[in-house]
Order: C-alpha cells, then sequence, then structure tokens
C-alpha cells in the first residue's frame, strides 16, 4: 500500500525516518493479513494491485520517481476503470474500507513519530516557549514586562462539532489503543517476545477495526456532538477509584495526621458536589458552593506546608491542583451557546404583539430604540410561565435553569450569528432581561453578547457598528459589569463563501484593524473570536501563524478560535500532540503582543500595500460573485459533486442546507 502524503494543520513537515516507514510497512502488512482472514486473498491482491497502480500514476514506481509515460498512463488509468467497472458495491464498498483502514493505521504511527520529533529538537518542531522568552528578552522587552504579560495572557480554543469529526468514537478508541501500543513497541528495554506479543495485539485491534461499523446509522442529535468532544477533553474519565479506595477511611483517621484528614474531608465534600444537583441531598458532607471554597482549603494546606518546612510540596502537588482549579473550575469546560439573530425577533415579535406593538414592521433605528428602553425596564416583557415552544426565549430560560443550576461559570458568552447591527445585539440582551440573566436595576449581568459578522458587508460595516453599539448607554453598564471588555466574533466560512479566499481574509485583516481603532477611541478593550476552521475554504491552516499573522496592536495577551470536528482529533488526539500545539498558540500571542505592537514598515509602504490589496481584493470579489452567480452553476456543483450525497450521510446533526433554504450557494453548510 502507499504511505499518505496528506499534511495536516499545524504538524509540519512530515517526518521521514526510517521508523516511520517500517512502522507503516508493518501496520499495512498487519492490515493485510486480517483482509485474508476476513475475505480472502483475493481482496488483498486486489488492494495492492491499486495501489500499485496509483503509485505508477503518481510517478513513485518502485525505484523511486519516474517520468511521465503518456501511453503507459493511459494504460494504468485503462486498468484502474476495468478494476472497479468488474467490482459490484460490495467489493467496492470492502476497496475503499481496506484503504481508509490503512490510512487510519497511517495517520497514527506518523502521531507518534511526529511526538518523537517534536521532542527531539529537530528544526521541524517550531518555536518552544522556552524558546521565544530568551528572544524577546534579547529584543530590548524587559523580562518583568513578559512576566505581567503572560501572568494575564489568555488562549482559548473552542471545540466545535461542526463540521463533525466523521470517524465514530468505537474507531477512535481503537486507533488509541494502537497509539499506545506503538509507543510501547518503540522502547528500548522491550525484547523480541515483548514486540512479537505487543504485533500480536495490535493485529487484534485491527481486526477489531475491520468488524467496527465505521458508518452512523442514524443522525446524531447535538449532545451526541458534545459528548464527542468530551472524549478529547477527557470529562468522561469518573472519581471512582478514589471511592473505592478511601469509602472506609473515615474511622481510621488518626489526629496525628491533619492533612490527611483535610483531604479526606475536601474529598468528601467533593464528591457530594458531584452529586449535587442543586436539590435536596441526603449525603452527610456539604457540597462546595463554589470553586472558591475548595480554593480557601486547599491554601490553608498550602500556608500549612509552607509553615512546617513543605515548600516543596506546596509548590508541588499541591500547585498542581490549586492550577487546575484555577483554570477549570467545577465545569471543566465553559460553554458559548449560539443563535441566529432572525430568531431573536422572531421571539420579539410574538412578546411585543402581546403589547400591540408592531415590532416587525420597525425599522432598524426604531427598533434599537425600543430594545434599548426595554433594557432598563422595570416591568416584565414576558410572562413567567410560558410552555417550551423551542423559540429563542425558551433557550434563555433553559440557561437560566442551567446556571443557576450549576454556577454562571458554565456558560460564559451567547454568540449572535450574523449580526448586520446594533438591533441583533440588544435583541438577545432583552430576552435575557426577560429571564433574568440581565438585571441592570441591580447591577447584574450573568451573560456576555457576542457579535458575530460573517458576510463581506457586515464585516466592513464592522467599525460603525461597534461604535453605535457602545453608544447604547445599557448596553455600556453590560459591558462594564461584565469586566470592562467585549468580545467580538468574526467569521471566515461564511465571507468566504460570500467574496471568495481572497476578499475574505482581507476584509478580515481589514475588520480586526478597525476593532483596534474602535477600542482605543472607546477605551474598551476587545477580545477577538476567530471563527476559523480546518480547511482553508474555511479559514483553516496552521494557528500559530494565523496568531502572529494579525495586524499590529490587535493582541494583547488573549485570543480566541474555534477548533472544528474535522481537525480536533489530529490536533487534541494525543496529550503530547494537543500539549504542542497548545504550546505553540500560546507562544504566538505571546510574541504578537509584546513584539508586534507597532507596524513593522513605514506609513507610506503600508499604506501602498494597503491600496494594493484593496484592489486585489476587489476585482477577486467581481470576478468570484461572477463565478457563483453564473446560471447553472448550483445544478452543476450538486451534479458534478457529492454533495447531496453527503449531505444524506449521518455524519452530523446539522443539514446540509439551512432551515428553509433555497438552492443557491449561500445557503450551503
Amino acid at each position: 500500500m502507499a504511505q499518505p502524503t496528506s499534511v495536516t494543520p499545524d504538524r509540519g513537515p512530515e517526518p521521514t525516518d526510517a521508523a516511520l516507514r517500517a512502522d507503516i510497512r508493518r501496520l499495512g502488512t498487519q492490515l493485510g493479513n486480517t483482509l485474508v482472514r476476513q475475505h480472502g486473498k483475493d481482496l488483498l491482491d486486489t488492494v495492492e494491485r491499486v495501489s500499485t497502480l496509483t503509485r505508477h500514476l503518481r510517478g513513485e514506481g518502485p525505484d523511486g520517481p519516474s517520468a511521465a509515460d503518456p501511453a503507459f498512463d493511459e494504460q494504468v488509468n485503462t486498468e484502474l476503470h476495468d478494476l472497479f467497472d468488474d467490482a459490484d458495491v460490495a467489493d467496492a464498498i470492502l476497496l475503499v474500507r481496506a484503504f481508509t483502514v490503512y490510512f487510519h493505521l497511517a495517520n497514527v504511527a506518523e502521531q507518534v513519530h511526529r511526538i518523537e520529533d517534536l521532542n527531539s529538537g529537530s528544526p521541524n518542531a517550531g518555536n518552544h516557549f522556552d524558546e521565544t522568552v530568551p528572544s524577546l528578552v534579547a529584543s530590548g522587552i524587559a523580562p518583568e514586562e513578559i512576566a505581567r504579560l503572560v501572568a494575564r495572557a489568555e488562549v482559548r480554543p473552542v471545540f466545535t462539532a461542526h463540521p463533525t469529526e466523521a470517524s465514530r468514537r468505537a474507531i477512535l478508541d481503537k486507533l488509541a489503543t494502537v497509539s499506545q501500543l506503538l509507543v510501547q513497541r518503540s522502547e528500548q528495554r522491550r525484547t523480541s517476545a515483548d514486540q512479537r506479543r505487543i504485533d500480536r495485539r495490535i493485529e487484534e485491534i485491527i481486526d477489531a477495526i475491520w468488524q467496527t461499523d465505521e458508518l452512523r446509522h442514524t443522525r446524531p442529535e447535538p449532545m451526541d456532538e458534545a459528548r464527542s468532544i468530551l472524549y478529547y477533553i477527557g470529562l468522561t474519565a469518573a472519581s471512582s477509584a478514589d471511592e473505592s479506595l478511601l469509602a472506609d477511611l473515615g474511622h481510621r483517621l488518626n489526629q496525628s495526621e491533619p492533612y490527611r484528614i483535610r483531604c479526606e474531608a475536601i474529598r468528601r465534600r467533593l464528591q457530594a458536589t458531584v452529586r449535587s444537583t442543586g436539590e435536596s441531598s441526603t449525603e452527610r458532607a456539604e457540597p462546595y458552593a463554589s470553586p472558591a471554597e475548595l480554593q480557601a482549603d486547599l491554601d490553608v494546606i498550602d500556608q500549612s506546608l509552607r509553615s512546617h518546612g513543605g515548600e516543596l510540596l506546596a509548590d508541588g502537588a499541591v500547585a498542581r491542583v490549586r492550577r487546575i482549579l484555577q483554570v477549570i473550575g467545577f465545569h471543566f469546560a465553559t460553554l458559548d451557546v449560539r443563535e441566529h439573530s432572525d430568531r431573536h425577533h422572531e421571539a420579539l415579535t410574538t412578546l411585543f404583539g402581546a403589547n400591540d406593538v408592531d415590532y416587525a414592521s420597525l425599522t432598524a433605528t426604531e427598533r434599537c430604540a425600543l430594545l434599548a428602553t426595554e433594557m432598563e425596564s422595570r416591568r416584565p416583557l414576558a410572562p413567567p410561565r410560558t410552555p417550551d415552544d423551542g423559540s429563542a426565549l425558551a433557550l434563555f430560560r433553559a440557561l437560566r435553569l442551567i446556571m443557576d443550576r450549576d454556577g454562571d461559570e458554565v456558560i460564559e458568552s451567547y454568540v449572535i450569528s450574523m449580526t448586520q447591527g446594533v438591533q441583533d445585539v440588544l435583541a438577545p440582551v432583552v430576552l435575557a432581561r426577560a429571564v433574568g440573566l440581565i438585571d441592570l436595576e441591580h447591577d447584574m449581568a450573568r451573560i456576555g453578547f457576542v457579535p458575530l459578522f460573517e458576510t463581506i458587508d457586515d464585516l466592513r460595516s464592522i467599525g460603525p457598528t461597534l461604535r453605535a453599539l457602545f453608544e447604547v448607554s445599557p448596553y455600556r453598564r453590560i459591558v462594564e459589569l461584565r469586566g470592562g471588555s467585549q468580545e467580538v466574533m468574526v467569521g471566515y466560512s461564511d465571507s468566504n463563501k460570500d467574496g471568495g479566499i481572497t476578499t475574505s481574509q482581507w476584509e478580515i485583516h481589514k475588520a480586526l484593524r478597525a476593532i483596534r481603532e474602535v477600542s482605543e477611541e472607546t477605551g474598551i478593550p476587545i477580545r477577538i473570536f476567530h471563527g476559523r476552521g480546518g480547511t482553508i475554504g474555511r479559514g483553516g491552516g496552521p494557528t500559530h501563524a494565523s496568531i502572529l499573522s494579525q495586524p499590529s496592536g490587535v493582541l494583547d495577551g488573549e485570543v480566541k478560535f474555534t477548533e472544528q470536528g474535522e481537525v480536533i482529533a489530529d490536533k487534541y488526539g494525543h496529550p503530547e500532540i494537543a500539549r504542542r500545539n497548545l504550546d505553540l498558540a500560546f507562544t504566538a500571542v505571546l510574541e504578537a503582543s509584546l513584539a508586534h505592537r507597532a507596524p513593522r514598515h513605514d506609513e507610506a509602504t503600508i499604506a501602498r500595500w494597503y491600496s494594493i490589496m484593496d484592489g486585489i481584493a476587489n476585482n477577486a470579489y467581481a470576478a468570484y460573485r461572477r463565478f457563483v452567480e453564473t446560471p447553472g452553476l448550483v445544478e452543476y456543483f450538486t451534479t458534478s459533486t457529492p454533495v447531496e450525497e453527503l449531505g444524506e450521510m449521518n455524519i452530523g446533526s446539522r443539514p446540509a442546507r439551512r432551515k428553509g433554504a433555497t438552492t443557491g450557494i449561500a445557503d450551503l453548510r
């Protein structure tokens, strides 16, 4: 079988060492053994023949790259066509599955060796945090300034299921086991007998992979996709080992072991907290009301250790627990909630209609005035009890219920899709006020609002929209209550679909500059949330390079970006690779924040460059719009690609087109 040649984001050049090639060859041989056991040698022969022919087409003969031979290429093409034309559907499925499993295994081997490559200090590894700091100091930045930024810096990867990871968890679990076994096999202490045992175990797992259905037979629901995301952040692990180990410890506690007594008390309170759902509990231990209470208990241990010669323990195990608590609290992962702006206006049309106000017929300016007044009103807009009709108001009631039960840290931001004006931001604020999440009379703002600018026109109007938004006094008060900063999201996928790659990237660049200018004018720090995808068409690419390419002065120690389903497994499926990706992102934020505060070129050069880019982007936009508006393009696209068939597969919960969509390009997901 041919070796994979794909390069995924953030991994850099593929390792080419002999150990990697040997692992891939061995896994290919083991897969071949599985094919023979399961379906006979004919399937293996067909797979190997297809592999050989395709290598010839790529100029990769048995003796290395070869010159193109049109006559021979035609002969190879003919044989490939004959092979597939003669295969029935069942045989074709087996053939496709064989190559799919092979590439799964090859990618696992590549990941294992990529970790070795990163840990070896090779030039491909890129800059680590501990390499960047001395470089910044050498450039004239004071160590104290670096330390202050590190103390407040935040890198927030946001795991989103869309586009959904196609592989089922049953497959991912087995591939993770193969990865672990490959690591064990490469350990120097392993004997030949150990390696044979490991090889047999790997072959057993490959058999299990082959016999596991890769396709979902039912379309996943949003909660299924949420559980898939939790797979990568380890939330499914239980506190049960400690429970069984220490359940009978209480009667054996000794007063000469004060730390053991305090840790047992903490453990029991944590167990009670885990089981607590906000209802009455039969637990003897009192649940922690907040992470701050646990932090206080840990502070007591820390202070006691330091006063009794236990500084190393305080700076070691106790410090690690305290850092974990500071990062994840009791909620582990904070949720962002996202809804389309139209849904908010639909809900408000119903609510205002009950008060004889024709909200739907109001202009944008009139809506802004009405909503701003309503934000400070003391009367309720919605009745206290309404049925759960799936409206945006019902969504806010559900958010209130979750936050009351699990704490405000569970949900931080409410993202407003397709924000086109100030009224689109104020609308969900009024709905949040209706359920008690916003109460300006009592200085309460339990949730933040994040406008998402997605189309080319929306990106171009981002500056005026934000200025007008911050002039709305009650909204400015919400910003103050939320810590004085505002989050703004820019969309890569829809802007790309709207204007093409060149125009999208340039308009986002200009939007980031506009955001910086608004921040400087208003004094409101603005954190930018980048809605990037995994593929180039969705704004994808290496995360650290994207961070370093931001306009000067945009970054000040904070960045937030989406990690979409199709790349999460590659970037976070292995702890060492996940740690490396986060290291790269954090280092890039540090470097961009400290070393790129001012433009790197003179004003005249930048003005000339911007002028040229404006011309290129405008021409690219015109050419792209002519292309996508060509009569018959959509029909050609749907008939010449498997987009409709992919839409019928049970990959993700979202439909291939937006609800109520027509057949236009803009409606495709």
